[in-house]
């Protein structure tokens, strides 16, 4: 019986594990300045790519944020009254995809201020008027 409980104990742990990340928990994956394809880019690329990798990343993000709040009512109910619902957390969730792009948005905006871009400026009054 007491083996029963152990298993029982590590599953539970391994599924909590797996659960979804909210989106605004996702940090950004760092991107080495050798990887920075980004040094090349005019001012006026750097604007395309910062809206470009911006959609996608608020794409994923929000696929991220349902899974999570998916895992949320699954573990919620698995904990409550049916355990096996544990089975049913999301193990295909977004929070490398969204990091990687969130790393993408910090490689820019950095490249964009070294380069002394308009849209540099413009995200950081963007962030003062927030």
């Amino acid at each position: 019986m007491k083996t029963v409980k152990l298993v029982a104990v590590a599953v539970c742990a391994a599924q909590i594990s797996a659960c979804a990340s909210l989106p605004d928990r996702v940090g950004p994956s760092h991107i080495a300045s050798s990887q920075e394809r980004y040094v090349d880019y005019d001012c006026n690329q750097i604007r395309q790519e910062m809206a470009r990798v911006d959609v996608e990343a608020r794409k994923v993000a929000n696929v991220q944020g349902r899974l999570a709040v998916q895992d949320f009512v699954v573990f919620g109910a698995a904990v409550t009254t049916f355990w096996p619902a544990l089975f049913l957390l999301a193990g295909d969730d977004k929070e490398d995809e969204l990091g990687h792009l969130k790393g993408k948005q910090v490689a820019l905006e950095r490249v964009a201020i070294e380069k002394r871009c308009p849209v540099a400026e413009e995200l950081a009054r963007t962030r003062e008027s927030a």
